[in-house]
């Protein structure tokens, strides 16, 4: 169609690369590395065949874990790994909060919104999205029926300590950054819960939320192949980290589209666990996935 996106497609050889051209924002092609290709582990051979070509799409505020996550749990399942704020930089050769000076939000989120498009049509590889991308009506409802989709609901302390002194977020700039992160997140919050899996990063350290993020696909694609594991094997493949727990509840608040319609929330599952914060004496409150199973 008139203005189409050409995005990676990676192919089967070692460091196969694709290109990607924004051509209708004249801007200049990427290009993405080939998935590695040693040996899937079972889980992860049983999580690619569940996918069925589709993409994993990371959804979240600014710093959840999204660009650091990712590229692991893309290792973890031998696929590739693209971030959708680099791909705009690279195209673009200037910085997010740049493009957000110059050319407004809307602008950017025209960008990003097609930039997602496109890439969801690519097959499977692990998506990292801009902590605004799964605002768009539009962007959501594509990602909900080509892809599966994770939140990473990280803790608002964590996100104030990682967003502290950053001046790459242009949302979050001005006095009162606590109070900003605080407020997006509330509004947020309702929309982000619309993902198929929701995952609280256990630890501070993101490379070790792998597993919970793996464990939740696993059990979100392959329920019965859980079943069939035996109680032995469950536990083995359950998330390892101190006294995680699956559970459920009810909607604590109702989101709405711009022209008033109630967003739909029924249940899902989240992974919890009782690990205090680095510095802190207590564990994190728990918190309840809202969203399609």
């Amino acid at each position: 169609p008139d203005g189409a996106m050409d995005v990676p497609h990676w192919g089967a050889e070692e460091g196969a690369t694709g290109r990607t051209s924004l051509a209708s924002f004249g801007v200049r092609a990427a290009e993405q590395p080939g998935p590695p290709q040693t040996a899937r582990s079972p889980v992860a051979k049983e999580i690619f065949a569940a996918l069925n070509g589709r993409p994993v799409v990371l959804v979240g505020m600014p710093s959840a874990g999204k660009s650091s996550i990712g590229p692991a749990l893309a290792r973890r399942l031998r696929l590739p790994f693209v971030d959708t704020d680099k791909i705009i930089q690279k195209d673009t050769r200037i910085s997010i909060s740049q493009i957000f000076e110059v050319h407004g939000e809307a602008f950017f989120r025209d960008m990003e919104a097609r930039v997602i498009a496109d890439l969801l049509q690519k097959g499977p590889a692990v998506i990292a999205t801009g902590g605004g991308a799964f605002m768009r009506e539009q962007s959501r409802h594509l990602i909900g029926e080509k892809a599966v989709s994770i939140w990473l609901d990280t803790r608002l302390d964590v996100i104030e300590k990682r967003t502290r002194n950053d001046t790459s977020r242009p949302l979050l700039q001005g006095p009162n950054p606590e109070q900003k992160i605080a407020r997006l997140l509330s509004e947020r919050r309702p929309f982000y819960a619309q993902a198929d899996i929701t995952v609280v990063p256990p630890h501070q350290q993101d490379r070790k939320n792998v597993d919970p993020c793996v464990s939740a696909l696993h059990a979100h694609l392959c329920p019965e192949a859980g079943a069939d594991r035996g109680p032995a094997r469950q536990e083995a493949d359950r998330i390892h980290v101190p006294g995680a727990q699956t559970v459920t509840g009810e909607p604590t608040s109702t989101a709405r589209e711009p022209d008033g319609r109630i967003l739909p929330t029924p249940h899902a599952r989240v992974a919890q666990t009782d690990e205090p914060a680095s510095g802190s004496g207590s564990a994190p409150q728990d918190r309840l996935a809202l969203g399609p199973t």
